[in-house]
């Protein structure tokens, strides 16, 4: 390599370079290297530093760049004349310089000199949105009435009581057993010691997401609400619990609308959502109670496995009890270590493509899974009928009456 190629290592020549406003790019071009080689030479011979009598001083500097607002051109020329150099000063010299005095991105923004000034100006905050939705969503959650878990105490002078999982009453489709639906209503509000747990899709077709739906519909949407209202009306006092299912969300979602709203503040009952733990006392026995309205793990050769897998998963539970598969179903068996009762609510739509399609067409009928609960001891009696479930309970009751 020629001595010509190796001047960039005396200080010197280099130093003479880089006053004279050359560019890195431009000496590394004539020595034959990466500019980033002057570089690391130029800081190793000490040249660029402010302190080594640059053209100009940071104060001179900082007065034309900031205060009188010339460009890197306009401070190069003056440099120029005043150390009357026969090769012009470039501005990108002074470009560099004023990043090295650290004054780039002062400079302020002025057009022609003028002031601009906005009295009243406003600006976004986005902090203030940040703390308006986090307190908005607390006040959500204090107004917001659906629970996990839930107590229930019932004090009674009657030796039974009984309980009613009512399902997918799916009213407004032309293929609900009304007759059987408007029967039952009546006999629960005329019962004593009879109470329901209402376990979702009280309507069918509330808000259409397809177009199929409309052809199933009996009813308009408005007297769909109007018979689920009279239905809440009629068993007030007696519906303990209330869930939310399928057919109620697709109202949720199409129409920001819920019926089981309207039907909870009617009922003034326990609402749990899609699910969740009743504690449920009747005098001093306490009987633990885990609900949904749909679960994974279904099995169409056993209709009771999705309920066994929700008690051993999720809830601890004396009864279980799953919606949504319209095939009704009870049964007594032992799970961890001592005998439950595993339910699956039918439906008052024993007839629709939907069951049809699972292979249940003309098999199921109107089915409603009843226990009847001690208040002498944890004892559970099971019924798939609602009607023989109540005669039982008279007869029980006034069994105990007399034996007294």
């Amino acid at each position: 390599m020629s001595y010509m190629s190796k001047r960039y290592k005396d200080r010197e020549w280099l130093s003479e370079q880089i006053k004279a406003g050359r560019t890195l790019t431009s000496i590394a071009r004539e020595c034959g290297v990466n500019p980033s080689t002057i570089f690391r030479w130029t800081r190793k011979l000490g040249i660029i530093k402010p302190s080594e009598n640059p053209l100009i001083s940071y104060e001179e500097l900082k007065r034309l760049y900031l205060d009188l607002e010339l460009s890197f051109s306009q401070i190069a020329n003056l440099l120029t004349y005043k150390w009357e150099r026969k090769e012009p000063i470039k501005p990108s010299y002074v470009k560099w310089l004023t990043e090295k005095y650290g004054l780039i991105g002062k400079k302020k923004l002025n057009i022609e000199h003028d002031i601009v000034e906005y009295v009243d100006r406003k600006e976004r905050s986005i902090e203030e949105v940040w703390k308006a939705t986090i307190e908005h969503q607390k006040r959500r959650k204090e107004y917001e009435i659906v629970q996990k878990e839930a107590t229930i105490n019932i004090s009674t002078q009657e030796a039974w009581i009984l309980l009613v999982f009512m399902s997918d009453l799916h009213v407004g489709s032309r293929f609900t057993d009304y007759e059987a639906l408007y029967k039952h209503v009546n006999l629960i509000s005329e019962t004593p010691n009879v109470y329901v747990f209402l376990l979702g899709d009280l309507h069918d077709n509330f808000v259409i997401p397809t177009m199929n739906r409309t052809w199933d519909s009996i009813i308009t949407p408005k007297e769909q609400k109007y018979m689920c209202k009279d239905i809440a009306t009629k068993l007030k006092g007696k519906v303990l619990v209330s869930l939310i299912g399928d057919h109620e969300m697709f109202s949720e979602y199409m129409a920001n609308y819920n019926i089981v709203d309207d039907i909870v503040d009617i009922l003034n009952c326990v609402f749990l959502g899609f699910g969740g733990l009743v504690y449920l006392r009747v005098n001093d026995i306490e009987y633990k109670i885990g609900i949904r309205h749909r679960y994974r793990y279904n099995s169409s050769l056993n209709l009771t496995h999705t309920v066994k897998r929700m008690l051993e998963r999720e809830f601890d539970a004396d009864i279980g009890v799953i919606a949504h598969g319209h095939v009704a179903d009870i049964e007594q068996a032992p799970l961890r270590g001592r005998y439950r009762v595993f339910i699956r609510s039918g439906t008052y739509k024993p007839e629709d493509r939907y069951l049809q399609l699972k292979g249940f067409d003309g098999v199921v009928g109107t089915k409603v899974p009843c226990v009847l609960l001690s208040s002498k001891s944890k004892k559970a009696i099971t019924f798939l009928d609602l009607e023989t479930a109540i005669e039982t309970l008279k007869a029980l009751n006034l069994y105990y009456k007399i034996g007294d």
